[in-house]
């Protein structure tokens, strides 16, 4: 700024000095706007780099956090996808960024037929369906649908309704229904919100007792009657024995030895004995009932299913299902179908 002045003085003095006082007035605008636009210039330069370098600095920033604290656009819009059922149908997707589920089910009439029915969750707790209207609502740890009322969501997960335990949303996005697993998520989410999803869309009161009546059921499974779509799937899998501990599910054995914990596969108790865990072999369960672990015996299965180790009994998986340890019963296997692989998940920690 300094430099423009003295440019300023310049081509003054040089008005005065060659063109007299009469041609200085004559040209003393001229070079004076000549002057000022110099300067202008300058200044509107200096600011548009300014600009630009800010912004700049603006989408460094954005950039070098996209994998840190701060999500990047496309990351903040992803969606969680809902699957229920053991054929992984899916049912919904939970947008957390503007608080929307969106089924997959779309309205068949009214001004929003062809498009996907969508509810939305308000920061005062109403749940707001697309035509306007309350849908539902969380209050505190109370979740209420138009099918359902007052579901109190637990700090652990557990879900009571109408005096009873309904089932349980555990933390990697899986929902229990009474004794069956129905649901699961493609990420954790919301616990509230997916207690609305599952239990308040996919139920009516009547339904959910009718089930109640039947949690105990050694066969296991329901019917899950949806309130939004025609067509009725199954929930259960058959040949998969659901394995308990102190009341909530735990993990699952199927038919062919694979080992559920979580949801996820863990690992394989195979038809020749081998006892995989994740994709390696840790074990051995020999015909006579003995387990070994690196090569050395560490227990034995009795066929009346009492479980020795180091030569003592230590507990019984028994016929029922029920597994006792110290004379407690401490799980349950429902639909029990292999003695001695439901002994190895309870009794020999690999799994």
């Amino acid at each position: 700024m300094k430099q423009n002045q003295s440019v300023l003085k310049m081509l003054l003095v040089a008005a005065l000095v060659f063109g007299g006082a009469s041609q200085a007035d004559a040209q003393f605008g001229k070079l004076l706007n000549k002057a000022k636009n110099t300067v202008k210039k300058e200044v509107d330069q200096a600011e548009l780099d300014a600009k630009n370098s800010a912004r700049r600095a603006a989408n460094e920033k954005v950039e070098s956090t996209v994998n840190g604290a701060v999500q990047s656009e496309t990351a903040a819009v992803a969606g969680i996808d809902v699957w229920y059922g053991s054929n992984n149908t899916k049912i919904a997707t939970y947008f957390p960024k503007r608080k929307q589920l969106e089924l997959v089910t779309i309205h068949k009439d009214g001004p929003n037929q062809g498009k996907p029915i969508t509810y939305t969750f308000q920061d005062d707790g109403a749940i707001m369906g697309d035509d306007g209207n309350q849908k539902g609502e969380i209050k505190g740890d109370m979740v209420s649908s138009g099918n359902v009322y007052n579901m109190e969501v637990k700090s652990d997960g557990k879900v009571m309704w109408d005096g009873d335990e309904l089932g349980e949303i555990y933390e990697d996005g899986n929902v229990r229904l009474f004794n069956s697993a129905i649901a699961r998520t493609s990420a954790p989410m919301d616990r509230k919100v997916l207690a609305f999803a599952v239990y308040g869309v996919l139920y009516k009161t009547d339904k959910l007792r009718e089930l109640r009546k039947e949690k105990d059921n050694p066969i296991g499974g329901y019917t899950i009657t949806r309130t939004t779509v025609t067509k009725p799937s199954s929930s259960s899998s058959s040949g998969e024995t659901i394995l308990y501990k102190g009341g909530s599910i735990v993990g699952k054995l199927r038919t062919d030895g694979t080992v559920y914990v979580g949801g996820s596969i863990k690992g394989q108790i195979r038809a020749n004995g081998s006892i995989y865990v994740g994709g390696s072999n840790a074990g051995t369960l020999r015909d006579n009932g003995d387990v070994l672990r690196g090569g050395s015996i560490i227990g034995r299965i009795e066929s009346n299913g009492d479980i020795r180790i180091k030569g003592s009994i230590v507990g019984k998986v028994e016929s029922n299902g029920n597994i006792r340890k110290g004379g407690s019963i401490v799980g349950k296997a429902k639909n029990m179908t292999n003695l001695r692989h439901v002994a190895i998940f309870y009794f020999f920690g690999f799994y």
